[in-house]
């Protein structure tokens, strides 16, 4: 029953195509539609107004040799990502970027981490 009340709200995002629903894992795979302005922060409200929270949050981002250094985000359709940590790196292709700020993973793991506050609508990930 969560899988259809998630896989019903998401569904009704503009940018979204399809949602895939893995039960035995308690995950969905989303796929975006060709030319839209995604916006990860309405995915995490649409779970949650779905009466759910978001324990890991991971996307799946093409990148073309897009540079990240420290404390520099990156600015994907529209939507500002500071790696954390970030070092140098080089991304190209296809990676799986994972969202560490609050309400994207556990109360717990977030307790965890030591984010420097950035600006408003700016998401800090991983590799």
């Amino acid at each position: 029953m969560c899988s259809n009340a998630i896989y019903k709200s998401l569904k009704t995002l503009d940018f979204v195509l399809s949602v895939d629903a893995d039960i035995k894992t308690y995950t969905f795979g989303i796929t975006f539609k060709e030319g839209s302005t995604i916006d990860f922060g309405k995915i995490k409200t649409k779970v949650e107004s779905a009466g759910f929270t978001v324990c890991a949050f991971v996307a799946t981002i093409h990148f073309d040799n897009v540079r990240v250094s420290d404390n520099q985000p990156v600015v994907i359709q529209n939507q500002a990502l500071l790696f954390q940590p970030s070092g140098e790196h080089l991304l190209n292709g296809q990676t799986k970027v994972r969202f560490m700020d609050k309400g994207f993973v556990s109360a717990k793991e977030f307790k965890t981490t030591n984010l420097l506050v950035s600006a408003p609508q700016t998401y800090h990930v991983s590799l």
